[in-house]
This record gives structure tokens, sequence and C-alpha cells, in this order.
């Protein structure tokens, strides 16, 4: 899964930002301020292991692409909630689940949604899901 971010150049520091989930930070160098945006997210994790890379889209733009889509849904889920001050019962109404638990269960990130259910739970954040295709080279 990945995400799109934005950083400009502001006097001597990069400010880098992925707005959808609120998430701020800097750095002395762009290469700093990417190291800044992926650390942000493993320490909001609880994990200094979790595997991503950043792409430099060279325009302003990059993506944070990370190795494990699931719980990275699951990260992004809850920070759109957290950035937009809803609470579970308000995304639950957002979505228009019955059950009290369902939203939380795909922020805890466990169950997996299906793209369908990806796209409205996304979209009572604000965001959207934009599919890209992708050929990988077999080895």
């Amino acid at each position: 899964m990945r995400i799109e971010g934005i950083y400009i150049k502001e006097g001597k520091h990069w400010v880098i930002s992925i707005p959808e989930i609120a998430l701020f930070t800097q750095g002395k160098s762009k290469k700093d301020a990417f190291f800044m945006i992926q650390d942000a997210i493993q320490e909001l994790l609880g994990d200094l292991d979790f595997k991503a890379e950043i792409e430099d889209l060279g325009d302003g733009r990059f993506h944070f692409v990370a190795e494990d889509s699931a719980r990275f849904f699951a990260f992004v889920l809850k920070q759109g909630r957290l950035a937009n001050n809803m609470t579970h019962e308000n995304a639950r109404k957002k979505i228009g689940a019955k059950s009290r638990s369902e939203f939380s269960t795909y922020e805890k990130g466990k169950t997996d949604p299906t793209l369908s259910k990806a796209c409205k739970l996304l979209e009572a954040m604000g965001m959207s899901i934009v599919v890209v295709p992708q050929i990988k080279k077999r080895a």
C-alpha cells in the first residue's frame, strides 16, 4: 500500500507531510526529512522494524510505500479518524455499520476489508483509493 505525501524546502529545512493522516515533520535535508517521516510512522505504529520505502516523485510529492499493506491500511484508517476528530461511534455511523465494533475491527487490523469496504472506510475519512496496476519483474 502506498500513500502520497508532499514536501517543500522552507529556509534551511525541508518540511514533509502526509496531510490525509495529519503527519508533519521536517529535516535539514530532503533525505533527512524522508527519514523523519518514516521514523514518525514507525514510532506511531510502535514498530521500529516496520518496512517501507519512500519514492520521491521529484515534484514536491512522494509515495510512502509500506511492505505490510494490511497493517498500514489499519494505521491510515486510525490516523484518518483522529485527523478528522471522529470517535469510533461517529466513524461507525458514517460507514453505516450496524455493529458497534465493526469500524474498530478494521482500524485494529483484525479484519481485512474487501476493496469496496476499504473504499467506503476511507471515504468516511475524506480519502479515496487509487488503483495503480504494477508489473513486477520475475526473479
